[in-house]
């Protein structure tokens, strides 16, 4: 890399590290991974993803079983997205995707495919 954009990349790391959004966002992330009941429902939703995917493997996507461990998973991963902690975590988060998406496509949006007319 050329030093000037080196420079550059350098710059844009900085001004994300100062930006209140990602600032936000790494507070959320820590508490988030520091809460009792954020890991415990976290650790719920991975039991039912798997007994949802062994379902899945043994029965097939239309059997009983599998339609009863998609209900669980659902309500695992309900129980997580209202945990307090998660709630402030997606919050923080909404901001970041977009302005990374934004920056995304500033970056590279004229080198993706062009679709339609």
């Amino acid at each position: 890399m050329d030093e000037k954009l080196s420079r550059r990349v350098e710059a844009l790391k900085q001004a994300m590290g100062e930006d209140p959004r990602f600032q936000e966002l790494n507070e959320a992330d820590s508490l988030l991974r520091k809460d009792p009941e954020a890991l415990s429902l976290s650790q719920e939703k991975e039991k039912a993803e798997e007994a949802f995917n062994e379902a899945l493997r043994h029965y097939g996507e239309k059997s009983s079983e599998a339609a009863e461990a998609r209900k669980a998973l659902y309500h695992a991963k309900l129980a997580l997205d209202e945990c307090p902690a998660a709630k402030r975590y997606y919050a923080a988060y909404v901001p970041v995707r977009d302005l990374l998406a934004q920056i995304d496509d500033m970056l590279f949006g004229e080198f993706r495919e062009k679709r339609g007319c």
